[in-house]
């Protein structure tokens, strides 16, 4: 992933940012983030018959203000 963030990055505009959970929930700072917080987006809100969904590597949350 890191290197095909890598070579996108050295011909396209906008460039793509790689993000770990941590980082992403950095950006949720003064909000209060919604339960299940920064997690795969497969997993934000899960649906009891769509439980065998993949983990995938991007991340969300949403965060409401206080």
């Amino acid at each position: 992933m890191v290197e095909a963030a890598n070579l996108w990055n050295q011909s396209a505009n906008p460039t793509y940012h790689l993000r770990s959970p941590a980082q992403i929930s950095s950006f949720y700072e003064g909000l209060a983030l919604v339960w299940p917080g920064v997690v795969s987006v497969t997993r934000w809100l899960s649906v009891p018959d769509q439980s065998d969904l993949p983990e995938v590597d991007q991340y969300c949350g949403v965060g409401r203000k206080q």
